[in-house]
């Protein structure tokens, strides 16, 4: 039987954990003894749709494996249940050298969780784990690792695509999945309170329009309407700026797009949210043709580092143990550009 962890457990450690406490800890069943409590719609079979399909989950699953970007795993430790194998991405984000991230190294028990190689390389270790649930919904999956996790044990996608995916649907889905629905809604409507509550608290965001943009050597990787870092954003009021817009349309609604440093123009906002794919926030001003933006000249952008900002590392990757912190951090710093910018 899938078992969980009590409230006390989570303030173990970091800023990030105790908003966590603050806004959803009370989601989580928090029983002593390890049983998982029953949920009120927790009845099986169920069917989950998703992007493949649709996938049968038989009974009430007790050994659960997490795979993908972070994020199922994630929402499982806010449903208070912990998966029996994590993938683990070593340098991704605030990873630490296991590969976990720090808002999610209080909440793992090696005793209980396995920690996976990413990739095809996880498959045969996921299989010695004995499953009876495969979450993958987010992250990049082809139909032929698909149909190899199928015949492990019930495995269920992205509800809408690998990369274009909103949280709470993700949370829906993997709550309907683990039977624990009633859970889920109480959960979301507690972020959802914390959301409306920092929209509330920055009303200057109103109508803003933005972009948020990765940096790389060669050029830029503008992300775009579909990103869940953006649909998430735009819940505090900020608007996809024309240039953003202009990409939805002709990337057919890509989470990404990929455009030369000579065309930044054409991402130009009212503000822009920005950070490299390596180095410091500082090092965004020596990159050409970028630093003569308006919204950079005007002091109405928000850089942000690769290398030790937590916060934002956290904001990479939405999730109910990362929403309360990131997003009150990209309220404050869109505000402060605007209130910096328009003196």
């Amino acid at each position: 039987m899938f078992s969980t962890r009590s409230g006390p457990n989570v303030a173990l450690v970091t800023v990030i954990v105790a908003a966590l406490i603050a806004l959803v800890g009370c989601s989580s069943s928090g029983t002593d003894d390890g049983a998982a409590t029953e949920a009120g719609d927790g009845t099986f079979p169920v069917v989950v749709e998703h992007s493949m399909g649709e996938t049968t989950v038989p009974e009430r699953p007790e050994r659960i494996v997490a795979l993908g970007a972070g994020t199922a795993g994630e929402i499982l430790y806010a449903l208070g249940v912990e998966p029996v194998g994590l993938e683990a991405f070593p340098g991704f984000g605030a990873a630490n050298a296991e590969g976990v991230q720090p808002w999610v190294e209080p909440l793992l028990d090696p005793e209980v969780t396995t920690l996976l190689p990413a990739g095809a390389k996880g498959i045969e270790k996921v299989a010695a784990l004995d499953p009876d649930l495969i979450l993958l919904t987010y992250g990049e999956l082809d139909e032929a690792t698909y149909e190899q996790l199928s015949q492990v044990a019930p495995t269920i996608a992205s509800p809408q695509g690998q990369w274009e995916l909103d949280w709470r649907l993700e949370l829906e889905t993997i709550a309907r999945a683990v039977g624990l629905t009633d859970e889920a809604v109480e959960l979301e409507a507690q972020l959802t309170r914390g959301i409306e509550q920092i929209k509330t608290e920055h009303p200057e965001l109103q109508g803003v329009n933005y972009t948020f943009v990765e940096v790389h050597d060669a050029g830029l990787w503008p992300y775009l309407s579909a990103d869940p870092r953006n649909q998430l954003i735009r819940e505090l009021g900020l608007v996809s700026s024309p240039g953003v817009v202009a990409l939805d349309k002709s990337t057919d609604g890509a989470f990404v797009g990929d455009i030369s440093l000579e065309r930044a123009a054409e991402i130009d906002a009212d503000v822009i949210i920005a950070y490299p794919s390596a180095g410091d926030a500082e090092s965004l001003y020596s990159v050409p043709v970028f630093r003569e933006l308006g919204a950079v000249r005007g002091g109405t952008a928000v850089f942000y580092g690769q290398e030790k900002d937590i916060v934002f590392l956290a904001s990479l990757q939405p999730s109910p143990l990362t929403i309360p912190l990131s997003l009150q951090r990209v309220a404050t710093d869109v505000s402060a550009a605007l209130k910096a910018g328009n003196p």
